[in-house]
């Protein structure tokens, strides 16, 4: 049997050497040798090869299922995220719904808050027939309100029908009747048509002015203030204020006031002040004053911006929006020094308009 399989074998040896042998011997140029050369090498490289594509391709599956589990992890995200997007979008809407009824309830509120004040406005009225009440509202004491009558503030208090005229204060000293009576008058101020008065001056100081020429102290205001301007003027050349003037003849104490206004709007701009001077210092007989048809058109108009102000006293000034009533040296002066400050920026400039060099001297 051993000897069977050897001799097989050699058969087997002499089957594989002997074509080999042939084509050596048939092709000793050496082209069978590239050819065989080439098919041991191509057997090579399919033994070598595929091992190693199949390295490949089992690292490319794992890119794959990499990536898949990457995209499964984004899809995941984005899916919490719109979840997280709903939440917050429900949130939102809640809070809207929350702001809607809150507003409707301030709404309901302040509807309700109107109507029980314009209540206790008719019951103060009713109370009080005789008077005429403005600017009715709340006032700075718990379950009181306030109103205007002749600029002035009054406080009501519906549960009691009481009313009473007086100034309120703070514990810091401060009143609030001042500030009430300021921003109803600012209000006033700010709707003025002041195209008619009487504009003498150009500076960056702006003040509104209501006299009556045969009034005292609308005489020494007037010297008062041209006596401050005439001073910067000479130092700077140019004015410190612009008077706006308003003439308000009050006909109950100075029944020939509304002549003297009439003369004066009857002449030309350039004259307004000469002949605002002449009349406070009386130096004007009514045989030499003027009446024109313009000056008493423009006095009617003249009158309707001080009634629209509410002016019952003169002087009366307005600067910056305060209502300054009557000759108040000592207000006016703190006043215009602010101003001053404020506008012109020149403290040297400003500092010498202190209360003793700002004093009038005695009209003869």
């Amino acid at each position: 049997m051993k000897k069977e399989l050897i001799k097989q074998a050699e058969i087997d040896k002499t089957r594989v050497t002997n074509p080999l042998k042939k084509a050596f011997e048939v092709n000793k140029g050496g082209k069978l040798f590239l050819a065989a050369s080439f098919l041991l090498f191509l057997g090579v490289l399919l033994f070598i090869g595929k091992p190693v594509a199949l390295a490949v391709n089992q690292e490319d599956l794992s890119v794959k299922q990499a990536v898949q589990a990457v995209n499964k992890d984004v899809q995941t995200t984005h899916k919490e995220a719109q979840s997280a997007n709903q939440e917050t979008l429900a949130v939102n809407q809640e809070a809207l719904a929350v702001s809607q009824e809150d507003l409707s309830v301030n709404q309901e509120a302040q509807s309700l808050h109107k109507n029980i004040q314009s209540l206790f406005a008719k019951q103060l009225k009713a109370t009080f027939k005789q008077t005429t009440f403005t600017n009715f509202e709340p006032a700075p004491i718990n379950f009181w309100y306030q109103a205007e009558v002749n600029n002035q503030v009054v406080y009501f208090s519906p549960t009691q029908a009481l009313i009473f005229l007086g100034e309120v204060y703070t514990n810091n000293g401060v009143s609030l009747s001042e500030q009430t009576r300021n921003k109803w008058q600012s209000r006033k101020v700010a709707n003025l048509d002041l195209s008619t008065a009487l504009v003498i001056g150009t500076g960056v100081i702006e003040m509104i002015e209501f006299t009556d020429t045969d009034c005292t102290f609308c005489r020494r205001f007037n010297q008062w203030i041209s006596t401050i301007n005439n001073a910067y003027k000479d130092k700077h050349n140019k004015d410190l204020v612009t008077r706006k003037i308003v003439l308000t003849p009050i006909d109950q104490l100075h029944p020939n006031a509304h002549k003297e206004a009439v003369h004066i709007l009857c002449q030309s701009p350039e004259n307004y002040e000469t002949a605002l001077k002449q009349t406070l210092e009386s130096k004007l007989s009514f045989t030499e004053m003027d009446s024109c048809k313009k000056g008493r058109a423009l006095l009617k108009k003249h009158r309707k911006i001080a009634q629209a102000l509410g002016v019952s006293a003169t002087p009366t000034l307005v600067i910056n929006g305060q209502v300054i009533q009557g000759f108040n040296q000592q207000k006016l002066e703190a006043v215009i020094k602010q101003q001053c400050h404020k506008k012109v920026g020149l403290v040297n400039v400003c500092g010498r308009l202190s209360p003793s060099q700002m004093k009038v001297r005695k009209v003869r």
